[in-house]
């Protein structure tokens, strides 16, 4: 959780694209939630990525994609990335889709607020994200840059507004 920009959606990707994700878990999926959040929508995209259903499930209720979800999940070890929670509501309408069958799945979440981290009901790690130093994103910035080199002078004013603005 943090503020917009800070890396949360990177570190998310990062995780999820780990080539022991596929190794270790029966399925997995990864969904953009974000503040235009709908139900069916997000069941329905789940569902494709966990199962990749075919075009009969864009005939079903939502409440039968959410018992759809919940049997293709039930048994298996799962990892569900959703990314840009800003509201309790998504979480609270598709958690009885995922079961809990200790098999070691894992429901890994991004938002821009720690309250919905703590209203999830759920055992949950949370890793804050704060912005690093104005210094601190200025050596991150020349390394970039300039590697070993130092920053020329005739740039270090514009470098360090930019650095100031990151």
């Amino acid at each position: 959780m943090g503020m917009p920009g800070i890396g949360k959606t990177t570190l998310g990707n990062s995780i999820y694209e780990n080539p022991l994700v596929p190794l270790c878990f029966h399925a997995h999926a990864r969904c953009h939630v974000s503040h235009a959040y709908e139900k069916r929508r997000l069941l329905l995209e789940i569902l494709q990525l966990v199962c990749g259903e075919t075009d009969q499930v864009w005939k079903m209720e939502d409440e039968d994609l959410a018992l759809k979800l919940y049997q293709s999940l039930k048994g298996k070890k799962y990892f569900i990335f959703l990314d840009d929670l800003w509201d309790i509501k998504p979480w609270n309408d598709i958690k009885a889709s995922f079961p809990d069958d200790e098999r070691g799945s894992r429901i890994m979440f991004t938002s821009r607020f720690q309250h919905i981290a703590l209203e999830t009901g759920c055992m949950s790690v949370t890793y804050p994200f704060n912005p690093i130093s104005e210094s601190r994103t200025w050596e991150l910035l020349q390394v970039k840059l300039f590697g070993k080199e130092r920053c020329p002078q005739e740039l270090l004013e514009v470098g360090q507004k930019i650095a100031a603005e990151c």
